[in-house]
C-alpha cells in the first residue's frame, strides 16, 4: 500500500520526535530515506511454528542512504494505520 504525503509526513515527525539521533545499526550514518510502501512483518502460530499468512503487522520501512540498512516501525503505534479489528 502506497503511503499518501499525509502519511510519510506523520512518519517523519514520529521519527523526529521519538528518535531525533536515529543511527544505522550498520554503518553508523544518519541520512534515512523513508519507504513509500508498508511491508508486512507476519506472525508464527505458537502452536506449532508454521508461518502464518494472514496475520501480521503493517511496518514502515526506513532505509540507511549510505549502505542499505533498513529499520522497520509499526505503522500502528505510528498512527498511519488503524488497529485490527477482534474476530
Amino acid at each position: 500500500m502506497p503511503l499518501n504525503s499525509e502519511q510519510l509526513d506523520c512518519v517523519k515527525e514520529w521519527i523526529e520526535e521519538r528518535s531525533p539521533v536515529l543511527s544505522c545499526s550498520g554503518c553508523g550514518g544518519r541520512d534515512w530515506s523513508i519507504q513509500n510502501e508498508l511491508a508486512f512483518a507476519l506472525l508464527i502460530n505458537a502452536e506449532d511454528g508454521q508461518i502464518n499468512h494472514r496475520k501480521g503487522y503493517p511496518m514502515v520501512a526506513v532505509t540507511c542512504k549510505n549502505c542499505g540498512y533498513t529499520a522497520f516501525f509499526n505503522a500502528i503505534q505510528m498512527g498511519i494505520m488503524p488497529q485490527a479489528k477482534k474476530q
